[in-house]
């Protein structure tokens, strides 16, 4: 994902690369697996790429690890950093780290 993100695959490459990350988010379930750093480029690199429709599945998850978890599940208005509904009840949560969602 880097490569594509950050312009360094080879032009003749990047949409079998973009094709093997769309593959890998749908083994995921359409969950995130990128990690912190990740989490920023994966729905623009889907969508550039032509994996719209996926990135829009990837956002709206309504299952953990993802976006829609926090939205659909904890009627959140913000991107929270806790790990479950509970603690975004608990605390503001209010972190934009690295997100594509805000």
């Amino acid at each position: 994902m880097y490569g594509l993100a950050f312009g360094l695959a080879p032009e003749g490459d990047q949409q079998a690369i973009a094709a093997g990350l769309a593959a890998n988010v749908t083994a995921q379930g359409n969950h995130l697996a990128t990690g912190a750093n990740g989490s920023k480029y994966i729905l623009p690199m889907l969508t550039d790429y032509g994996y719209g429709n996926l990135a829009y599945l990837v956002a709206t998850n309504p299952t953990a690890p993802g976006w829609g978890q926090w939205f659909l599940q904890c009627g959140a208005t913000v991107i929270g950093m806790q790990g479950s509904c509970l603690q975004l009840q608990v605390g503001s949560g209010t972190y934009r780290f690295h997100s594509t969602m805000s």
